[in-house]
């Protein structure tokens, strides 16, 4: 923080050493996470693709989107993994198939039915219309998983706390 500070200075009289530091802080907790080489990574990419201040949602987006640990796959290079599970293990091999696929692609199996019904869905308009149910849940997915990448996991944590903790109602169980 105190560097993009110095980068981007303002003028003297907006400067409030009190709203600095709280700002600072939170940058902190946001960033925890990432390596600093990740963080500079970022900030010499923005310094030279940008001209102005980052916010703290663009900065961690552009960190999110430069750490190799959460680049994912197009839903589109998604579904070409399912489909050649599906010619490579067939519907009695669910588990060798599910060995071969990323958590984000499992749950879009099991979202648009399951692996059975992948398996037993003909070619032709059947399958193009499962393939688009598969990457529009997929891509679902897959943006739910970034959002939830730019949260500190302290913050993620108080969330799930909060869903865990609320009374269920009147039928639910």
């Amino acid at each position: 923080m105190t560097i993009i500070q110095q980068l981007y200075p303002t003028p003297s009289k907006d400067f409030e050493q009190e709203a600095f530091e709280i700002k600072a802080k939170i940058w902190n907790r946001s960033l925890a996470d990432y390596s600093y080489q990740d963080c500079a990574l970022a900030l010499e990419y923005w310094l030279n693709t940008e001209k102005f201040q980052p916010a703290l949602v663009e900065f961690k987006k552009l960190v999110v989107s430069l750490d190799k640990r959460t680049n994912s796959l197009s839903a589109q290079r998604a579904w070409e993994i399912v489909d050649t599970a599906v010619r490579k293990f067939g519907s009695y091999n669910q588990d060798k198939a599910f060995e071969t696929f990323t958590e984000p692609i499992k749950r879009a199996v099991r979202n648009i039915g399951g692996w059975q019904k992948i398996c037993s869905t003909e070619l032709g308009q059947s399958w193009d219309f499962l393939r688009k149910n598969f990457i529009s849940v997929y891509e679902e997915l897959e943006q739910d998983q970034q959002e939830q990448l730019l949260l500190p996991p302290q913050i993620l944590k108080q969330l799930e706390a909060m869903q865990t903790d609320q009374p269920k109602l009147e039928g639910s169980k």
